[in-house]
């Protein structure tokens, strides 16, 4: 079981605080995250991991996070130790369908530093992938996310793939299922899913078009399906037969 608190000392080595002399050491940096921490839509924990010399209080600046026990700690100033403190974060599961940053402050002497939570608006659907480049990979947030599966007209098996903190069910959009694409599961458990689909033919040249939602959690996705209609064979095609 997680402690919402884990503060532990490192000794410093002589020819470091041999180059010291008699002056305090203060320090303050964050260790975890490196960077940039990001969750899903329904990930609710996180924590935030910082090394000092001295007493040290945090605030999440975000509505959506907050500490998980206190939010200070008194530490007794020794310039042979700096403390690593590491305290757990609570993050509401995000509704929004949109992707949010927040930042985490940390206050120690007269230092400041802070780390940052990306919360996707999405939930962990690993197939279909984004139809959008990843946030990390760019310069903004993602307003939004879309997913979609595009299949050639004698496609006849795909399948969504996802991992969800709580239940979950899926189902049309429009509450219509179409006579061509079955589904191997509507509903179950947290954990790692895979739902099979399965499609007619595409008899037609005209590609159809169906959606479904993924909910969990209060958190929904819609995932778009595409069947490509049937390809018309070229006249070179057709004189080839």
């Amino acid at each position: 079981m997680k402690k919402s608190l884990f503060i532990c000392s490192v000794l410093l080595g002589s020819a470091w605080m041999a180059s010291c002399g008699e002056n305090d050491v203060h320090e303050l940096w964050v260790g975890y995250p490196n960077g940039i921490s990001t969750l899903y839509a329904d990930d609710t924990q996180d924590s935030i991991g910082f090394y000092t010399y001295d007493s040290w209080r945090v605030t999440p600046m975000a509505s959506w996070i907050s500490m998980v026990g206190n939010n200070s700690g008194n530490l007794v100033h020794d310039n042979f130790k700096r403390y690593y403190v590491c305290t757990e974060l609570k993050m509401e599961r995000n509704t929004t369908g949109r992707s949010r940053l927040g930042t985490v402050l940390v206050s120690s002497y007269d230092y400041q530093a802070s780390g940052i939570y990306l919360q996707l608006g999405t939930l962990n659907i690993s197939h279909p992938q984004y139809t959008i480049k990843n946030f990390l990979q760019n310069t903004y947030l993602p307003d939004s996310v879309a997913y979609a599966i595009n299949d050639s007209s004698f496609v006849t098996a795909d399948s969504i793939c996802f991992n969800v903190k709580q239940s979950w069910t899926l189902a049309f959009k429009d509450g219509q299922q179409p006579q061509w694409v079955k589904l191997s599961s509507t509903q179950g458990y947290a954990g790692k899913n895979q739902v099979d689909l399965t499609f007619e033919e595409n008899p037609d040249t005209t590609a159809r078009t169906t959606t479904l939602v993924l909910q969990s959690g209060g958190i929904c996705n819609e995932i778009d399906i595409r069947q490509l209609g049937l390809k018309l064979k070229t006249d070179d095609e057709q004189q080839q037969k």
